[in-house]
């Protein structure tokens, strides 16, 4: 079954694109992650606010679901899923694949295919890197693979 990605248009909009499923290191194994089109996004909509409002809450920054649903219909940002256990929004920012909201569970299973799907897919079009906003324990495990950190969040509540 083929998913879907996406490619910037000349007008800096994400546009869909058919792409091959990415596919895991073992040949049996079908992956089970999948970008979401536009046109598909009331399908898969319920499952991803599960996983996106939790982490909206850790974010705190006052974005809401609505704003993110308009982003991906409007082709500013993209949706990926793994399965049942994880979501996560993604734009281009400064020619880097930016991961900016990402919740779910189940993270040792599915974070190897992440990673190695958003690398095929910022090579393929053309960018220089990755980029994403993590919590801690993500950061550690990305941290772990390689990643950096360039910034870090503090707040405090008055």
């Amino acid at each position: 079954m083929a998913h879907f990605m996406y490619q910037r248009e000349a007008t800096g909009h994400l546009q869909s694109q058919a792409a091959t499923q990415p596919q895991s290191d073992c040949s049996t194994t079908r992956s089970l992650l999948r970008g979401i089109r536009p046109n598909e996004l009331d399908l898969w909509w319920n499952r991803a606010c599960e996983h996106l409002a939790a982490a909206l809450e850790h974010a705190d920054d006052g974005t809401t679901l609505d704003e993110i649903k308009q982003q991906i219909l409007d082709g500013r940002s993209m949706l990926w899923m793994y399965g049942e256990q994880m979501s996560i929004v993604l734009s281009v920012e400064n020619n880097r694949l930016y991961a900016w909201l990402i919740g779910g569970h189940s993270l040792d299973e599915w974070i190897d295919e992440l990673i190695a799907a958003m690398r095929r897919y910022a090579k393929e079009h053309g960018m220089d890197g990755l980029q994403a906003v993590a919590r801690p324990g993500l950061a550690r495990k990305l941290r772990r693979k390689g990643w950096k950190t360039t910034a870090e969040i503090i707040r405090t509540e008055l």
